[in-house]
């Protein structure tokens, strides 16, 4: 299409002019072949695979046009929660991890305790109830030709499940959002926007990614919480959402001798006490030490640094480097800004990684070789 641009351009523009104009989605742009992409979990059970759906390439051009056209119309009405940082420009995992971790080493530095909620939602691209999204957008601004022609993009939707050039029959989608189209996040953050309205505890959302937090000094702090738990149970049932009261975990963050203990429940059931919980990619503990969290990223940060040996059988310093710079290093800096060590065991731990990895990457592995030089050479020849 890039190669081709200059003689298509024009035809197709002529082509989404119409489509928007009448509101109506062609039928070929409303089918889609979804590849499930397995999470977690026993590989068994569909319901730990992520729906793809492979949509038409000339479409998502189009949803490249109507989606930048609605985040426009967003940020420039001040729309979106400012604490939602999923599918958002110059907002990613990082910037809301940062954001976090500094509201808890400030409510340590004060001596409080913070008690973290984080919610885990049941298939929550896929519930997403076509009628409340189209009123929604309303709402928001979202009208005439461009709501016309999102409910007819998600109208008579249809799809058919492809696994290793098998497909299975068609069947209709009567709700939820596209994985894997453009438009389909656009949409889902502007469905729950309004998820922490009226709560008193702060909500963080990274798209479907929710977290809830207080800092909690005494029984009625933490009540204050679970009341906004319920609050948040009366919103799911309003607009046709889940959350997994057996996925959703409590980390209380602090390091008094007594913290403050309260059973937080959930649909009637009581949620577990971690002494740890993942949130974005990073182990979070409840003394805030980031052990824990190094340990599990050098043991991928190995296991990845092993599989790059065992299949990388030539002598060449410039492949060797090339894979370790992209498989295996941004292990190691994922979120780095966050979790930077500054104990010399947990550095070295991570030191050690690099190591392999130079004297791997120069074939060099004499006790007598510096380490130091050697991967100041390994960046070079990379």
């Amino acid at each position: 299409m890039k190669e081709l641009s200059l003689r298509i351009a024009e035809p197709l523009a002529i082509l989404f002019q119409k489509s928007l104009t009448d509101g109506e989605v062609p039928v070929d742009w409303r089918r889609a072949n979804v590849v499930p992409i397995f999470k977690k979990g026993q590989k068994y059970s569909c319901t730990n695979y992520r729906p793809i759906s492979l949509i038409c390439i000339i479409f998502k051009v189009m949803e490249h046009i109507i989606c930048s056209n609605i985040m426009f119309h967003a940020t420039n009405h001040n729309i979106l929660y400012t604490l939602q940082h999923g599918f958002r420009s110059k907002r990613s995992c990082e910037t809301q991890l940062v954001e976090f971790v500094h509201d808890i080493v400030s409510n340590m530095a004060a001596g409080l305790q913070t008690d973290v909620c984080i919610l885990d939602f049941a298939k929550a691209f896929d519930k997403v109830g076509h009628k409340r999204l189209v009123e929604k957008l309303k709402w928001y601004g979202i009208d005439g030709s461009v709501n016309r022609w999102i409910q007819s993009f998600l109208a008579d939707r249809k799809q058919r499940v492809v696994v290793e050039g098998t497909s299975s029959a068609e069947l209709d989608v009567t709700s939820g959002v596209p994985q894997g189209s453009v438009l389909g996040p656009c949409l889902f953050l502007h469905y729950i926007n309004d998820i922490a309205q009226s709560l008193t505890s702060t909500v963080r959302l990274f798209a479907d990614d929710t977290m809830i937090y207080m800092a909690i000094k005494n029984d009625q702090d933490a009540k204050t919480l679970q009341n906004d738990l319920n609050l948040l149970c009366e919103w799911e049932s309003k607009w046709m959402m889940e959350f997994h009261p057996d996925k959703c975990e409590i980390l209380s963050i602090t390091r008094k001798k007594h913290p403050v203990t309260y059973p937080y429940q959930l649909h009637g059931q009581h949620l577990k006490h971690c002494d740890y919980a993942k949130y974005l990619g990073i182990n979070i503990s409840k003394d805030r030490r980031w052990t824990r969290h190094i340990d599990t990223v050098t043991a991928k940060a190995n296991s990845k640094l092993g599989f790059v040996k065992r299949n990388i059988n030539i002598n060449n310093r410039a492949v060797k480097a090339q894979a370790y710079k992209s498989l295996v290093r941004p292990v190691l800096e994922y979120s780095q800004a966050v979790w930077d060590p500054y104990t010399a065991s947990d550095t070295q731990q991570l030191e050690l990684v690099q190591r392999r990895a130079a004297r791997f990457t120069m074939n060099r592995y004499r006790r007598t070789s510096s380490v130091s030089l050697l991967r100041h050479v390994a960046v070079m020849h990379a």
